[in-house]
């Protein structure tokens, strides 16, 4: 090997290094706001998270209509997040505010979607795909996101999901 080579290599180790050790000692806080940036956090959608979940949420979001409406940089209704994140109280006075159960987000996940695919147990997903189809439009169970799956193959264990029988008995309740 050339000295010149030698160089190189060492080199390009020491950036390495460095890389490393500077992702190291980034704060956790500098890490949350890379992950909002990244993953999308609007002011106007996370109003409307705390405003559902608050005791008259439904009055609230109806009183001020463009909570319902706005969206994160991947386009994410509060609607959306709340049924990701798992937040049935959230989801039902969303729903019942009048929040569009069709929307669908960049990668064309629509609510029924987040709430199979989100952190939520076998129940609750459950009861959040009921509070889904309580609204004034029905979601459609079968449509499909941007790799041609619908919330119903989610909740069957698509792609490698753990089953949720109980949301896809819900799921299959709408068909």
């Amino acid at each position: 090997m050339t000295f010149r080579r030698f160089q190189l290599l060492l080199s390009l180790l020491f950036v390495f290094v460095g890389s490393v050790d500077s992702y190291k000692t980034t704060t956790r806080r500098s890490r949350t706001k890379t992950f909002r940036a990244t993953y999308g956090s609007s002011s106007l959608v996370d109003e409307a998270l705390l405003v559902a979940q608050g005791e008259d949420g439904e009055g609230a979001l109806r009183a001020k209509p463009v909570l319902l409406t706005s969206t994160d940089a991947q386009q994410h209704t509060a609607l959306n997040l709340a049924a990701f994140r798992g937040n049935l109280r959230a989801v039902q006075a969303l729903v019942r505010a009048g929040a569009d159960v069709e929307h669908a987000d960049e990668g064309q996940h629509r609510p029924l979607h987040h709430a199979v695919l989100g952190s939520a147990s076998d129940a609750e997903t459950a009861e959040m795909i009921r509070a889904l189809s309580s609204g004034a439009t029905t979601p459609n169970a079968r449509a499909k996101d941007y790799r041609g799956i619908d919330a119903l193959q989610y909740a069957s264990g698509a792609r490698g999901r753990t089953p949720k029988p109980r949301a896809r008995s819900a799921l299959d309740a709408l068909l």
